[in-house]
């Protein structure tokens, strides 16, 4: 019978407990607790007390591959340190390049991006489908929206339990479809198609032939609508398309959010492990894309309520293909205009962030490393606490004042969206006063309102206060005129570092240059490497080689 072999005997060097005895408690009176007055191999000291002692190369072998790898270590790995007085550059560096380092750094920044975009809301029920049981059994497709099935149908109901062929023996698909009276309600029959989410090898589906229509314009009362774009449930003759390619599905919408999320991931693979920049992570116009997306972006984007997310394709967006696979799931690299800048301008990042307060927020916390904090004593002075411009209302001020030019850098992009905005035009007169859903969403429709009529993002882009003409030129730069001198001036890096650091070293760095322990000058250094190299697999080899983080506390 084979038995397993027993572990390796890896010989140890004796454990040496470090007690905080009384004379510890004297750091404050001058005693030195610096790590480089510390000998590790000079008795203990009853006078010193030190942050960090020396650990056994095992134990660092163990902590370097639950950071990094995400694992504990195999016992091949333990068993090649055996004698060896520390872990090897090689084996940290054989630690940097594998796969789970690649996850592991998936991971660091999903935490920093709060990059979940399960909760987003693509598109409302409109042109959502759903299925129902049909009387003998089978599963049948059908608009999930009760106002478009009385359009169909007369009634909330779904089609009847037969071919439509059986109704109409010329009905060819995509056709309006003739229907039989019962009751009240027109009812309709199915029809088998492959649907958009099907690959051709795949069955094909029962479909209501209401909604299996594919004509290209409706009628919404006596005006000529297209039924490829928002809106088209207000017609009868407007169905889902050609295999269905403008209506949604619950399981079409997880598909394109799962997608949109890899899409972020995919940009922080090509800064962690691919060799580009490291700060290219917020200036790239390089990104990726599939026929899923590219799909979602054609066909099924356009259709969404205004209500929703706001995601139609732009002149500043990389080009579509002519007819995307929505089934096709291999990334390539597109390339897109200049108004794009990594990751800020991914479909995740502004639709995780629906608001360009929000979005900017998020860059000052992550990137300039700033928070903001409401003032200690309010300044109630030559201000209006219900002023409409933030900026100048009491108290919100403090804040908006710095916020609101930030957020304007953003605001090329739709809210509550990814679309980029900037080819609307500035003014419509027609908006002012105007109940539109498309006036609501971008324009200012009050009367009263700050510049009516006038794209929202432009309301307050002019001289009359310095905050006013702040936002203006942010507008104006779009957002290399934030990313930019963030990189120039070193923040970008020194924002990262400490953001590495504190997740290494489980604590942020002691920067009080009152603390005997202060770390200024390891962040300093580690900030000018980043800054220099541009490299991330650098600055976590060189922070994983401190001794403060190869030491135990």
């Amino acid at each position: 019978m084979n038995r397993p072999h027993p572990p390796p005997v890896i010989l140890r060097r004796p454990w040496r407990l470090i007690g905080l005895a009384a004379p510890c408690f004297a750091a404050g009176l001058g005693l030195s607790t610096a790590l480089a007055d510390h000998d590790p191999s000079a008795p203990p000291d009853a006078s010193t007390c030190h942050l960090y002692d020396p650990v056994e190369p095992e134990v660092l072998l163990r902590r370097l591959s639950l950071d990094l790898n995400m694992r504990a270590p195999a016992i091949e790995e333990y068993e090649a340190l055996a004698g060896q007085a520390d872990v090897p550059e090689a084996t940290v560096n054989a630690l940097l390049q594998t796969e789970d380092f690649r996850q592991w750094a998936r991971r660091f920044h999903m935490d920093l991006f709060w990059g979940n975009v399960d909760n987003v809301a693509l598109n409302s029920g409109n042109v959502k489908l759903n299925t129902a049981t049909l009387a003998g059994g089978d599963q049948v497709w059908k608009t999930a929206s009760s106002g478009r099935r009385k359009k169909y149908r007369v009634e909330d109901t779904v089609c009847q339990d037969k071919p439509q062929t059986d109704i109409d023996k010329d009905y060819v698909l995509g056709e309006v479809p003739e229907c039989e009276q019962v009751g009240d309600a027109c009812l309709d029959g199915w029809v088998e198609l492959v649907p958009y989410w099907h690959t051709a090898a795949q069955d094909t589906v029962k479909v209501c032939a209401f909604e299996a229509q594919t004509a290209a314009e409706g009628l919404d009362g006596t005006d000529l609508i297209p039924c490829n774009y928002r809106g088209a449930n207000a017609s009868a003759e407007c169905g889902c398309g050609p295999d269905l390619r403008w209506c949604y599905t619950g399981n079409s919408e997880d598909t394109i959010l799962t997608a949109i999320q890899e899409q972020l991931l995919l940009n922080v693979d090509q800064v962690t492990v691919g060799g580009a920049p490291y700060s290219s992570l917020i200036t790239s116009t390089t990104g990726f894309t599939n026929g899923t997306l590219q799909f979602w972006k054609k066909h099924l984007a356009p259709m969404a309520n205004l209500t929703k997310a706001y995601a139609d394709w732009s002149d500043g967006d990389a080009p579509l293909a002519s007819d995307p696979i929505a089934t096709d799931t291999t990334w390539v690299v597109e390339q897109r205009g200049p108004q794009h800048s990594g990751i800020l301008t991914e479909n995740a990042y502004s639709l995780r962030f629906a608001t360009n307060r929000a979005r900017a927020n998020r860059f000052r916390i992550i990137f300039e490393g700033q928070y903001f904090q409401p003032p200690s004593i309010e300044d109630a002075s030559d201000c209006d606490p219900a002023d409409p411009d933030i900026t100048e209302r009491c108290t919100c001020r403090q804040c908006h004042q710095v916020l609101e030019p930030l957020a304007a850098s953003f605001s090329q992009t739709a809210l509550a969206g990814s679309g980029l905005i900037d080819s609307l035009p500035e003014y419509e007169e027609d908006c002012i006063g105007s109940n539109n859903i498309a006036c609501r969403r971008f324009y200012e429709t009050k009367e009263d309102g700050a510049k009516p009529g006038w794209l929202r993002r432009l309301q307050y882009a002019d001289d009359e206060t310095p905050t006013h003409a702040a936002i203006k030129a942010h507008i104006e730069a779009g957002l290399p005129g934030l990313t930019d001198p963030v990189i120039a001036s070193g923040t970008f890096a020194r924002s990262m570092v400490i953001h590495l650091w504190t997740h290494f070293m489980g604590r942020p760095p002691i920067l009080d240059p009152l603390d005997p322990n202060v770390e200024t000058a390891q962040i300093d250094a580690l900030s000018q490497q980043l800054r220099d190299d541009n490299d991330f697999r650098g600055i976590v080899r060189a922070i994983v080689s401190l001794d403060e983080y190869r030491r135990s506390r």
